[in-house]
């Protein structure tokens, strides 16, 4: 009989450490993963801040395609109107200007938004080492 109380008390014992230990890895798990996904933060924001800067880009792309192909097709429908080599001449040249202008348009809009993902990269990474220089 004291032999099964014994074992008894060693059993509940070892049950209640079971449990205290099943509860500390919950937590040391919980805790580990916290950690795994505050230290991905940093990647996680690169990616969003890049993929917001490919799709502007592509965007951007995509209108100025447009637009160089809606000069184009203006272009041909204004060559059945010219009567003289001058008359051609001045469409091909407001042709050309038009397409320089709308390209240059275009690459400057790039240059701008590829200038606010860099600085947004900056800025984000000076503020994760400055968490790790504290």
């Amino acid at each position: 009989m004291i032999y099964s109380v014994y074992q008894a008390v060693i059993d509940n014992g070892v049950i209640r450490l079971v449990q205290y230990l099943i509860r500390m890895d919950s937590g040391m798990f919980q805790d580990l993963n916290k950690k795994i996904e505050d230290s991905m933060a940093p990647f996680k924001e690169l990616v969003n801040i890049q993929t917001r800067m490919l799709e502007e880009l592509t965007r951007q792309q995509m209108e100025c395609t447009k637009l160089c192909i809606e000069a184009t097709i203006q272009q041909t429908r204004e060559l059945q109107k010219c009567d003289s080599p001058t008359d051609l001449l001045d469409l091909q040249r407001t042709y050309a200007k038009d397409l320089e202008n709308t390209l240059r348009l275009a690459s400057e809009s790039n240059m701008k938004v590829l200038q606010e993902a860099r600085s947004e990269i900056e800025q984000m990474t000076q503020s994760t080492f400055d968490v790790f220089n504290k």
